[in-house]
């Protein structure tokens, strides 16, 4: 199992949301995938190349078959894109009290330790939909902060608004 250490709560840095964005958001993608093709989380795995901006989600089987994954694509394509994008994906399941303190929890974006590769640490869904700023964000620990699928919806619906 790789260990990573638990970072340090303090000023905020880009880099720190920036990897933050991209793990919570490979998390989501992966128990979306998991949910459309009845794949184990534990068989699934993920890199994180925050200096590209970019993740990669797989299957980590020790065999080649990729059935469900592709399956998953024929079947539900668009409805697994849309999937994504609903505010119920970007919220936790087990109550209000992980939505409140915008963290994670085995019931929405935590996966088995084996398969995540920093060890569940630096995630949030507010950096996804918006809430309290993550608890290594020490500053503005109260403080809102909005979320990157609220901020690209907003450009989105101000660019369709210019071009009609």
């Amino acid at each position: 199992a790789k260990y990573v250490a638990a970072p340090e709560p303090g000023q905020p840095h880009t880099c720190r949301y920036v990897y933050t964005l991209l793990h919570t958001y490979a998390h989501t993608l992966m128990k979306a995938v998991a949910e459309f093709s009845g794949l184990d989380m534990g068989s699934l795995g993920e890199y994180l190349f925050p200096a590209d901006l970019s993740l990669v989600v797989y299957r980590n089987g020790t065999t080649m078959d990729l059935g469900n994954l592709s399956a998953l694509w024929r079947n539900y394509n668009t409805v697994f894109l849309e999937h994504l994008l609903e505010p119920r994906t970007l919220m936790c399941g087990a109550g209000s009290l992980c939505d409140s303190s915008g963290g994670a929890c085995p019931s929405c974006i935590v996966i088995p330790e084996t398969a995540c590769i920093a060890a569940n640490q630096l995630l949030s869904r507010s950096v996804l939909r918006g809430g309290p700023a993550p608890r290594e964000d020490q500053p503005h620990q109260g403080e809102r902060i909005e979320g990157y699928v609220n901020i690209s919806m907003a450009a989105v619906t101000a660019a369709a608004g210019l071009n009609a």
